[in-house]
């Protein structure tokens, strides 16, 4: 059973059991920029992009209740709230729809252009896109109507346009311009794509901030939206109103973008002043801490193998009634399930389609996975041109997609199972091959079952083994050892020094799944508990560190403790120190990252 939490919080949280341990997780570090945010009023959050990630953030304490990595490198990703959905451009030419109560990705509208800037107004998405080059630009107007797909111009505009806003209520659009060092906004009336009324011009230090029923605010103030001639600068007590990158809760509290985190402001009675600093955590593949814990592997037969890939990320459990997760190993697993998780362990990619399968849709969540083991020969379909994603996978059909997808990395050599009930079996040369190499087992009868339908547990011990005896691309040991030297000695020398941002720059770079959320939380904590006046130190005079397996994905470093325990020490706000040895030598559990190549921390398994 792994450790629940990182070894450190445990000591702080057995010795601080107090409101300021629980609230220090609100507290989050980051290493990617905040762009813009806006606030959702109907589930009142805010909702924020930074760096490809879209996140959620509780504007009572500032904390992270939700992440999605948007997966695009778009360096400017526009977003917008509308009925209960917000909407970001990726991709380019991609808009991206999520359910802001479930966020749920209700699916990826694909327009004929590239986006700039965009507003949706029910069922229409408008968007702005821009041809040719510096010397000679086409601005314009699209719109895209996703009840009848169609992707039309609008209307078409000289010079340069940097925003747009539409009041539905009115249906007209609001574009800031510029042409000939002018810059104004300008009104059109989107029933007939009229030119309505244009400002005078000013300097290119504004941009549109939203409506209300009179005015049009911006970053410099706000214009009557009937003719856009009176305009109203800011001043210091209302300045939160105008600013795009300034939201109002209420009169009387506003959020900013500070150092590329987010600050709460409230008004005393005389000023505003700062209630709360939370540099948002942005970090690239953080889930739920409870998403790693779940309730139904303890004791099953193929505990480690299902741990270890929750723990990587390889597997998402159940969410239960209560809150809690679960794997259900012993229930069945679908084709489009298990294609999934082929697809994930293995980090396989192509921009090659095969076939489109008649039941496989590119708004189903098992499209990609699909499509790309089909375009590299892994999965096929059956006639009918049908792929059947819900239908049950036997344990035949996993031999024959794990024979496929490890050809070039397994040795499938070794002493062959003589299964009772595979002679004459379409798969027979697959199952005898996964045999050889130790990756399928058989029955107590000594019958495989290939028409049996695998259940969830068997799957994974399946792919497990084929993983972990992958030899073609093997790591160097101290490529291995030298992550986890890194990520414990620097950990602790900059946590000595509070320095939080570089601990948190060092947990992305050498951790990811279950060690790298429970990570970020034990960070949290430490920079609360610190900010309420608790100082830490660590001491571990070092490690030993040595490769006990590896593979072409995974590996397990084993670490000793010389000291032979590393101590904490701990000063209470009553300036009593406390100390605690704690030894950490263990197994450390490392994947290679797909994206990056690198190898990071995963799991923990200490000894005591």
């Amino acid at each position: 059973m792994k450790k629940i939490f990182f070894t450190m919080l445990l000591l702080f949280i057995s010795l601080f059991i107090t409101s300021q341990a629980l609230a220090a997780n609100t507290f989050y570090y980051s290493k990617s920029e905040i762009q813009d945010f806006l606030y959702d009023s109907e589930n009142n959050q805010l909702v924020a992009v930074a760096k490809n990630h879209l996140i959620f953030i509780d504007p009572e304490d500032l904390s992270l209740k939700h992440e999605i990595n948007l997966h695009t490198d778009t360096k400017w990703n526009d977003f917008v709230i509308d009925h209960g959905d917000v909407y970001v451009a990726i991709h380019g030419n991609q808009i991206l729809q999520v359910d802001l109560n479930t966020y749920e990705q209700k699916g990826i509208h694909q327009l004929q252009e590239d986006v700039i800037e965009f507003d949706v107004v029910g069922t229409k998405i408008y968007y702005l896109n821009s041809q040719g080059d510096s010397l000679k630009r086409d601005e314009r107007i699209r719109v895209f109507d996703r009840t009848s797909q169609t992707d039309q111009v609008l209307f078409s505009l000289g010079g340069y346009t940097y925003d747009l806003i539409i009041d539905d209520s009115t249906n007209v659009m609001y574009i800031q311009m510029e042409e000939k060092n002018d810059t104004f906004i300008q009104s059109f009336n989107l029933n007939d794509s009229s030119l309505i009324s244009t400002s005078d011009s000013y300097r290119l230090e504004q941009n549109l901030s939203h409506l209300d029923d009179t005015f049009l605010y911006t970053s410099r103030g706000k214009y009557d939206k009937n003719d856009l001639m009176n305009i109203t600068y800011h001043s210091d007590d209302d300045r939160f109103l105008y600013y795009s990158n300034i939201v109002p809760l209420d009169e009387n509290t506003y959020f900013k973008i500070e150092n590329h985190g987010l600050v709460k402001y409230v008004f005393n009675g005389s000023e505003f002043v700062i209630e709360k600093e939370a540099p948002v955590q942005t970090y690239t593949d953080i889930q739920p801490l409870d998403n790693y814990l779940l309730t139904d592997i303890d004791g099953h037969w193929a505990y480690e193998n299902l741990d270890q890939f929750v723990s990587a990320n390889l597997l998402v459990g159940y969410e239960n009634a209560d809150g809690s997760f679960s794997a259900k190993p012993n229930r069945t697993i679908t084709r489009a399930e298990f294609v999934a998780l082929l697809v994930r362990g293995l980090a396989l990619n192509t921009e090659e389609i095969d076939e489109e399968f008649s039941d496989v849709s590119s708004k189903d969540w098992f499209y990609e996975p699909i499509r790309i083991a089909s375009a590299l020969d892994i999965a096929n379909g059956f006639d009918g041109n049908e792929f059947r994603p819900k239908k049950e996978i036997t344990r035949a059909e996993i031999a024959a997609m794990i024979s496929r997808s490890f050809s070039n990395t397994i040795l499938f050599t070794g002493n062959e199972k003589p299964f009772k009930d595979v002679a004459g079996h379409w798969a027979i040369e697959p199952i005898t091959n996964t045999s050889k190499a130790g990756i399928i087992g058989g029955y107590p009868d000594g019958k495989f079952g290939p028409d049996n339908n695998a259940t969830r547990a068997e799957a994974i011990s399946m792919l497990t083994r084929a993983l972990n005896k992958q030899y073609t691309v093997l790591p160097y040991d101290h490529e291995l050892t030298n992550v986890v030297i890194k990520e414990h000695i620097q950990t602790e020398q900059y946590l000595n020094h509070t320095d939080y941002e570089t601990v948190a720059s060092i947990i992305e770079t050498t951790t990811t799944g279950y060690y790298k959320t429970s990570a970020v939380y034990s960070l949290g904590t430490f920079a609360g508990l610190a900010q309420e006046g608790i100082q830490f130190k660590m001491n571990s005079q070092g490690i030993f560190a040595e490769v006990v397996s590896k593979s072409n994905s995974f590996a397990v470093v084993k670490v000793v403790n010389p000291n032979p325990y590393t101590q904490f020490m701990i000063t209470n706000l009553d300036g009593k120190m406390e100390y605690i040895n704690e030894d950490l030598s263990g197994l450390y559990y490392l994947k290679r990252s797909s994206d990056s190549n690198d190898w990071k921390i995963y799991n923990v398994i200490y000894n005591n």
